[in-house]
């Protein structure tokens, strides 16, 4: 643009010149006017070129600030995405997570409830068998008393048996008395024959027999001396 100016003004400029020329008057001076106004068209025009370059300069830098700027934000955008696409893993991780975590939480709440239902069941069977060990502990007690009785009469038997040995005994004594079966038969299992070394020693006497045959018969033996 200035530079088509700088040349319409010098065709102008060229064409008043000329017209003046052939008329003569002022030649001198209107040339030195033209050169002047020519000089300073040239100059305006100059300038105006380097006002044009300053201003494609200030463009240019301009531009390159913006395009830096472009460049910084596309890859601030391309770390934002990278951060959207990490959170977006992380919450999909912590999802799987949490439904695992729910999973294993329904899984322990039917154990829980399985147990819970064992340990009803056997509550109930310890109920059932602290009533059966009560009956049992009933039926003991009742045989241990029947056993108390059984062992009172038979202790009443064995006082009555021991009365009799003893009758036998004092029969036996009074039999040997007369001169009849005086062969001691003692608690030891040995028969002591009437002026052995031990006969008069033995005062508790468990049998009376007559002959050494019998007491031998009876399982008794003679002393060794």
């Amino acid at each position: 643009m200035g530079i088509a100016a700088v040349g319409v003004a010098i065709v102008l400029l060229l064409m008043v010149c000329r017209r003046m020329w052939y008329s003569g008057t002022m030649k001198r001076s209107m040339l030195a006017f033209a050169a002047i106004g020519f000089s300073s068209l040239l100059l305006a025009g100059c300038g105006t070129n380097q006002e044009q370059v300053k201003l494609n300069e200030e463009l240019e830098t301009k531009n390159a600030a913006v395009l830096e700027a472009n460049q910084s934000l596309k890859t601030e955008l391309l770390a934002l995405q990278k951060e959207i696409d990490k959170l977006q893993s992380d919450f999909e991780g912590k999802t799987a997570e949490q439904l695992k975590i729910q999973e294993t939480v329904e899984s322990l709440q039917k154990e829980n409830a399985t147990l819970t239902e064992s340990i009803t069941a056997l509550e109930t069977q310890n109920t059932e068998l602290m009533a059966s060990v009560g009956e049992k502990d009933k039926a003991i007690q009742k045989m241990s008393e029947q056993v108390a009785a059984s062992k009172s009469a038979s202790s009443n038997s064995t006082s009555q048996s021991s009365t009799r040995s003893q009758a036998s005994s004092q029969s036996a004594a009074i039999v040997s008395s007369q001169g009849q079966c005086d062969i001691k038969g003692s608690n030891s299992g040995i028969y002591h024959v009437p002026g052995s070394t031990y006969y008069s020693r033995t005062k508790n006497v468990a049998r009376w027999f007559c002959s050494t045959e019998e007491a031998e018969k009876a399982g008794y033996r003679a002393p060794k001396q």
